[in-house]
């Protein structure tokens, strides 16, 4: 009874929810508006005319004129800096119309492209393509390319996670004997950590910068930050393969053999790599350790920490420990932080627990994220032992309160990429897994078609759950169609494959020729 009267009230919840979130929403896209107007998007066409535009013709002739293309990027600075600049690629082309005959510097060029960084961190990747096209139209036009226009390159390449084209931006910099500065290593090394399977090259660009990097050895400090930042982000590839041997190798080496002061990127990231592991008791000795060393923790070690508990019912007093230790250290809880410590009830099968943070959040007034829907649905499906009234409506609530708050308004990072991020297709197919095992076809329905309307559904993640899922609850002719419309994908891609003539469709070309 008591777990039944919980799953109404959560189901009440969501749906109060829905309504504080409406307001909530309302006020991040207000926020959205205002960024928009002190942030010129290159994606604005009126302000990406600028330089066309009647408006203000005699501002840019006069701030062109001031430019001194030989001595440095005095005035492109100012440029840049002011509300309404143009887009760096469209710049750099007034800037060759208005001095035709003079050669662009290596750090005007350089700065150009930092600021499309800048975008591609914003979220803006197909930036990166617009960073090539400048860097390309540079070169035909032998401008000053040197050591800063190739490393504002092998930055934007390693914004935009494409690691390969950096590596090959740093050998033809190597071949023409350019001084590659560190902060271009500790770029690759930590694409190569974001990675999947990229540890490896992310040690041997590591090796690489040890051995090559020009240091100034007489600035001490700047030299142990490098470290720091590079051993930071060999540490969180080793969180992300789960390698606690790793972990401890890159440790022995930086701070044990170099004698480098591990910083907070350090700590936090060590004790991910630990809690990957499963080595737990490691996590929080080290954790121990950077408090003796005077670090002061951060959200994501605690929420690291957080990750390690809850496999044991006695884990949820020490969980509560470190919130409220966070709390002692001025540092609030964040909607992170919340679904950890959420996701430590879950695993100790404490529902009410469960509950109880749910009613902090609320009255945090945080927003939640996928992954908290997808703790919260995980939670009570492990609690219910079969089919249940309350439960499905609690299921359903957590879907309609998905698809039209989360996934509609599209709370992520831009991406040239169609379709879901990652998280919100596992919760989908989670709530899509429970309906089927329910037989709630309405609710199967819903989110095969939510996802087919989104660009997800032909994922491989979420096409045979979801065309499975459809079987189980006999919509038949629905799969059908799906099967079908999937099957002329695969055509049209195999046909734009056989006539492909780039060298790294070779292999899966020959593999599909010989079939």
């Amino acid at each position: 009874m008591a777990l039944r009267r919980t799953l109404r009230r959560m189901a009440r919840d969501v749906v109060d929810w829905g309504r504080d979130d409406a307001e909530m929403q309302y006020k991040r896209d207000m926020n959205a508006k205002r960024a928009k107007r002190t942030f010129n998007s290159p994606l604005d066409e009126s302000k990406r005319n600028w330089l066309t535009s009647p408006a203000e013709p005699k501002d840019l002739a006069t701030a062109l004129d001031n430019i001194d293309l030989t001595s440095g990027p005095a005035g492109l600075i100012n440029i840049l800096k002011s509300p309404s600049h143009p887009h760096p690629l469209d710049l750099f082309r007034a800037i060759k119309a208005k001095h035709s005959k003079s050669k662009i510097n290596d750090k005007a060029l350089g700065i150009l492209l930092m600021h499309c960084k800048d975008l591609i961190i914003r979220g803006e990747r197909h930036q990166y393509n617009k960073a090539k096209t400048l860097f390309h139209e540079a070169l035909v036009g032998r401008h000053d390319v040197g050591a800063s226009t190739n490393t504002a390159l092998i930055m934007c390449a390693c914004a935009a996670g494409k690691p390969d084209d950096a590596e090959r931006t740093m050998s033809t910099m190597k071949n023409m004997e350019m001084v590659i500065p560190p902060n271009a290593y500790t770029a690759l090394i930590s694409a190569h950590s974001k990675t999947a399977g990229g540890l490896d090259k992310a040690w041997a660009t590591f090796e690489d910068m040890a051995t090559n990097a020009k240091f100034d050895k007489q600035d001490r400090t700047a030299v142990a930050t490098t470290l720091a930042m590079a051993a930071a982000s060999l540490l969180h590839g080793a969180a992300k393969a789960k390698s606690g041997e790793d972990a401890d190798k890159v440790w022995k080496l930086v701070v044990g053999k170099w004698k480098t002061e591990p910083n907070v990127f350090m700590y936090s990231n060590y004790i991910s790599a630990l809690v990957a592991a499963g080595q737990n008791d490691d996590a929080f000795r080290v954790f121990e350790e950077m408090k003796d060393a005077g670090v002061a923790p951060t959200h994501h070690t605690y929420t690291a920490l957080l990750m390690a508990l809850g496999n044991d019912p006695d884990d949820i007093p020490q969980a509560e420990e470190l919130v409220t230790e966070m709390q002692e250290n001025n540092l609030i809880p964040n909607i992170i932080v919340y679904t950890a410590l959420m996701n430590v009830y879950k695993k100790a099968n404490d529902v009410i627990g469960m509950k109880a943070v749910y009613r902090r959040l609320r009255k945090a007034q945080l927003v939640p994220t996928d992954h908290t829907w997808g703790v919260i649905v995980a939670g009570c499906d492990k609690l219910s032992r079969h089919p249940d009234d309350d439960y499905a409506r609690l299921v359903s609530s957590v879907w309609e309160k998905a698809k039209h708050g989360l996934m509609a308004t599209g709370q992520h990072r831009q991406s040239a990429k169609p379709g879901l991020p990652s998280q919100q297709i596992r919760l989908a197919l989670h709530i899509l897994n429970i309906a089927a095992a329910q037989y709630n076809s309405t609710l199967v329905t819903d989110v095969v078609n939510h996802l087919h309307k989104q660009g997800s559904l032909f994922t491989k993640v979420a096409y045979d759950p979801c065309i499975k899922a459809l079987k189980a609850v006999n919509a038949a002719e629905l799969a059908e169609k799906y099967e079908a419309e999937s099957k002329k994908k695969i055509d049209e891609y195999n046909a734009r494959l056989l006539q492909s003539t780039r060298p790294k469709d070779a292999a899966e070309r020959a593999k599909l020729a010989a079939q």
